[in-house]
């Protein structure tokens, strides 16, 4: 058993973001690498046991600071506490002990391999060396240990260009074909040009800024002029923690000094990438994180906030904080432009927002290009936070086999998620998405947008598209809005408060509309827009300040069973628009005090069945409404085919 130390430096010191001390304040410890919390903590004498640990008090001689103590067998740690939102903040240290252990055993590899080599006399072995048995050395189990690479002799101060000290250890990783490069805590790192991690290389962060003061990002995988194709590119590569300054100039007087158009970190033709606890600020024209022609990277845990448009004309107000790219021409990634797609992506537990000066990224998470003939595939986006976007929260461009899951998203200046392709009039080929869940998400706003967005072509239908268990609130337009996709699933939500419609299928074939909660709509809660097939069933319709409960406008065969539907300020249901063959079965229909019409059949309507709907005790005709308006062409109101109102319906 080991014990460690940790703490009781000048640079460990309990800060806001901003800089500020904060004094007796709880703090966290976690094993690092892990979510495991330590709670076995001890004074300094390895003695006495922590009951809970605070940062220093007021009333002590260093406020705010970080006592020295001891935890057993646990060599690294990261430091976590909760800022003044609930947010947590959390930086990395690793034990005093640790560069001393990893020289010690790298001293007696080499003093064993020398006795080995049975030299007494001085000299020099030359040619291949063969031992007879096992050379072992004490305290060399632990590789990893052998491999750290902290960085040294940086100023840490913000204003000397810091990023060839860090470069240094990140080079030292790379020849020793991987490793662990620790940028101290508690410094400002300048970085005046892009650092590049190498295979195999492990960076923490924990406590530290990088800031950019060049028209540069902050980190890629690649050096210039090295191509990769397909996925060969550097990879097995872990960023961790640190505050990621991206420095973009904003307004005049509000800081930054980077005009150009950068990626703050860009990851090409590469594969096994994972970002983790990071907060990446303040991008001036592109992305947080250019996730390009990559396989199986993740983003977790991290922020992002914080994005200046700094073109002449304006024209990148799109950007995403991640972006899934192809190695396409303009692209910007490493060569060469092979087309790869990415694959096997997860952006999960990251919050998108502004910065302190700064306003929120166009998109958190997205895509803004495509190829033809490709998808960017196996997708997931879970968990996140987004809010005060540009334009929309997440958009699913030429994507496939992906999942929108459990995100709370609000603010937005377009759709909160929209899932769409690029125009085949326009690219001259269709890559349609394909299987994308939206499920279990929050969704609040969208100014002039629907929150929840799908958007196909004529020649370009998304297929295998599932909205489900969403709550929409606060829509200014339709709450769902799906159009030109084939067999759309939109199940289970509630949508509250939609100034227009609640959930509207245009164009689709094969809608299915069900379970769905519609509550307070501004015009009609569900439309079927000259869809070819569907059904809309088992659906709650409460209040309609305009429009009706359920819209059949035009299209044909679609069927609309099992829906309650109250106080819809026009029709319970309505079929119009020469719909054909439309079925309105079992439905329950409720005045609640406005609708006018209970079913209405327009006179364009053609061969459609009205039967079994309950329409009972509403009093329409003394309220002066009309419970059954059918006046379609060969309607039918009985399973015998009568036509004769109100056949199987229940009046009264």
């Amino acid at each position: 058993m080991t014990l460690y130390t940790f703490g009781g430096t000048a640079a460990d010191v309990l800060q806001t973001r901003s800089g500020t001390v904060v004094p007796d304040y709880p703090i966290r410890i976690r094993r690092a690498g892990t979510s495991e919390i330590i709670t076995a903590l001890l004074e300094k004498d390895g003695l006495t046991p922590i009951s809970q640990f605070r940062s220093n008090s007021l009333a002590s001689g260093s406020p705010g600071a970080i006592r020295t103590f001891m935890i057993q067998d646990v060599p690294a740690i990261v430091y976590e506490y909760l800022d003044s939102a609930g947010q947590p903040v959390t930086w990395y240290q690793a034990a005093r002990e640790l560069p001393e252990t990893a020289l010690q055993a790298a001293q007696s590899a080499a003093e064993t391999v020398g006795a080995k080599l049975d030299r007494t006399d001085g000299g020099t072995v030359t040619g291949p060396v063969v031992f007879t048995q096992p050379i072992t050395a004490p305290n060399m189990a632990d590789l990893q240990a052998a491999r750290v690479f902290p960085v040294t002799a940086a100023a840490g101060t913000g204003l000397v260009d810091d990023g060839p000290r860090i470069q240094a250890a990140l080079d030292l990783a790379g020849l020793a074909g991987g490793g662990t490069v620790i940028i101290p805590s508690g410094g400002t790192y300048a970085v005046g040009t892009y650092l590049v991690a190498r295979a195999g290389t492990r960076i923490q962060a924990h406590g530290a800024t990088m800031r950019a003061i060049s028209n540069s990002g902050l980190l890629r995988n690649y050096a210039p002029g090295q191509e990769f194709a397909a996925y060969t590119g550097p990879g097995n590569i872990t960023i961790e923690g640190g505050i990621w300054d991206a420095n973009a100039a904003g307004p005049e007087g509000t800081g930054g000094t980077v005009t150009s158009v950068i990626n703050a970190f860009t990851i090409s033709h590469s594969s096994n990438v994972t970002l983790r606890d990071l907060t990446i600020r303040n991008v001036s024209g592109a992305h947080g994180v250019e996730i390009n022609a990559s396989r199986n990277v993740q983003v977790v845990g991290c922020t992002f906030e914080g994005f200046r448009d700094n073109t002449p004309d304006a024209s990148r107000g799109f950007s995403e904080a991640v972006q899934l790219d192809y190695a396409i021409p303009g692209s910007g990634a490493a060569g060469p432009n092979d087309g790869t797609a990415c694959r096997n992506i997860l952006v999960q537990a990251c919050t998108f927002r502004a910065s302190s000066r700064l306003p929120g990224f166009g998109r958190a998470v997205g895509s803004h290009t495509s190829a033809a003939a490709t998808w960017h595939e196996s997708v997931r986006v879970l968990d996140n936070h987004i809010e005060a976007t540009g334009q929309e929260g997440i958009r699913a461009y030429a994507w496939k086999n992906a999942i929108i899951a459990n995100n709370v998203i609000s603010g937005t200046g377009a759709a909160c998620v929209m899932v769409t392709g690029p125009d085949p009039t326009v690219n001259g080929y269709s890559v349609a998405c394909q299987n994308i869940s939206v499920q279990n998400n929050t969704v609040t706003g969208a100014p002039g947008s629907s929150p929840l967005r799908v958007i196909g072509f004529a020649t370009a239908r998304p297929t295998g598209v599932d909205i489900s268990g969403n709550t929409v609130t606060g829509a200014a337009a339709t709450g769902i809005y799906v159009s030109q996709a084939t067999a759309p699933r939109i199940t289970d939500n509630l949508v509250a408060g939609a100034g227009s419609l609640a959930v509207s299928a245009l164009n689709c074939s094969t809608p299915h509309i069900a379970v769905n909660t519609c509550l307070s709509s501004g015009s009609t809660a569900i439309s079927v827009d000259a869809c070819t097939g569907g059904h809309v069933g088992g659906n709650t319709v409460d209040t309609t300040a305009a429009g009706h409960g359920v819209l059949v406008n035009g299209g044909s065969d679609v069927s609309v069973n099992g829906n309650r539907v109250n106080a819809a300020k026009g029709s319970g249901i309505r079929v119009t628009a020469s719909a054909a063959r439309a079925r309105v079965i079992g439905n329950h229909i409720l005045r609640g005090g406005q609708t006018a019409i209970g079913v209405d059949l327009t006179a364009s309507a053609t061969d459609c069945a009205v039967i079994g709907n309950d329409l009972s005790g509403s009093g329409w005709t003394a309220a002066g409404a009309t419970a059954l308006n059918l006046v379609g062409t060969r309607q039918i109101v009985d399973w015998a085919g009568g036509s004769t109102s109100p056949g199987l319906n229940l009046v009264s």
